[in-house]
């Protein structure tokens, strides 16, 4: 699971700066560098905050962190309509901007 990785891509695709997120999200910047770059893992609470200010539902979220093992007892056709749910989320955030 790579949920800096996630948090980047949906930060990326909202036209946000790392300071940006943080302030939305009430986390420091520098916190939100480390969850980026996998260097800390961070809190439900702050994972519920940062998925509220990147407009993304926080089950999403982690789906989009999930590796091939995370999702081996899925089937096919769930992960299919994730995926292009997260992907209709992350293009409207990337149309409407931060």
């Amino acid at each position: 699971m790579d949920l800096g990785s996630a948090i980047k891509l949906c930060r990326i695709s909202h036209n946000m700066k790392q300071a940006q997120l943080g302030e939305i999200a009430d986390c420091d910047v520098a916190s939100i560098s480390l969850i980026e770059c996998n260097k800390r893992d961070p809190s439900l609470s702050m994972l519920i905050s940062i998925s509220k200010a990147l407009e993304m539902p926080l089950s999403l979220l982690i789906f989009l962190a999930s590796d091939e093992t995370d999702l081996a007892e899925i089937d096919k056709d769930t992960i299919e309509k994730l995926s292009f749910s997260a992907l209709r989320l992350i293009k409207r955030g990337s149309d409407h901007g931060p």
